[in-house]
C-alpha cells in the first residue's frame, strides 16, 4: 500500500475538492507500486489537473470540472498504468 501525501487543493468548491482528493487517495493507496505519492489538485476553469508526484517525476492528468463521481478514479487507474507503476 502506497504512501499518499495529500498536499493544496485549489477546488474552489470544497465539496468537489474532497471528492477529486478521495478518489485520488482510493487509487493510489491500493493500486500503485509506488512507495510515496503526493496529490495536488489544481481548478483550471472547466478542468481539474490533478498533479501526482513520484519519486523523480511529476506528472499531471486533467479531469473535466465539475466531474462525475469516479472521472478521477479512472483518470488516475490509466495514468498508473501508463506509467507502469500499477498492481491493477
Amino acid at each position: 500500500m502506497a504512501d499518499v501525501g495529500y498536499g493544496r487543493n485549489g477546488a474552489a468548491d470544497r465539496q468537489i475538492g474532497r471528492q477529486v482528493g478521495e478518489e485520488f487517495i482510493e487509487v493510489v493507496a491500493t493500486a500503485s507500486t509506488v512507495a510515496r505519492h503526493a496529490c495536488a489538485i489544481l481548478e483550471e476553469g472547466s478542468r481539474f489537473d490533478i498533479e501526482i508526484e513520484v519519486p523523480g517525476w511529476t506528472e499531471r492528468v486533467a479531469v473535466h470540472s465539475p466531474s462525475r463521481p469516479g472521472a478521477v478514479r479512472g483518470a488516475v487507474e490509466k495514468m498508473l498504468r501508463d506509467l507502469d507503476v500499477t498492481t491493477r
